[in-house]
């Protein structure tokens, strides 16, 4: 029972092969004709891309530069110091008031242990 699955699997492993083999064939058909859609949607996105850079660039123009420009000595630091300049932060985070802190269980332990006598 065994070798008939076997043989039978080889057998269309075979015929699979044969199948992928015709393909690849008429690949070489089909590759000119491909090529060329594939190069025109190529054109398209260029163009598209180029559209973007040129809107990001009249925005960046009209935003206009700040009163006192600092160079900055990296790239991801000019963009951090662009984006943060907008946001405005509260003086002080949370209350100033001062809490007591409360011993902990082995706080207390260790202090039993070490004021006990031997």
């Amino acid at each position: 029972m065994l070798d008939e699955i076997q043989a039978t699997s080889l057998v269309l492993l075979i015929i699979a092969q044969l199948i992928l083999i015709r393909g690849c064939f008429g690949i070489r058909q089909e590759l000119p004709a491909q090529g060329g859609v594939i190069g025109s949607k190529f054109d398209v996105i260029s163009e598209l891309i180029d559209e973007v850079a040129q809107l990001i660039s009249d925005l960046t123009d009209t935003i206009g530069q700040p009163a006192n420009p600092q160079p900055s000595s990296n790239p991801m630091e000019a963009i951090l110091t662009s984006l943060i300049s907008n946001m405005t932060m509260p003086k002080e985070h949370g209350s100033q008031e001062e809490r007591e802190i409360h011993p902990t269980d082995e706080d207390t332990k260790t202090l039993e242990t070490q004021t006990q006598p031997n």
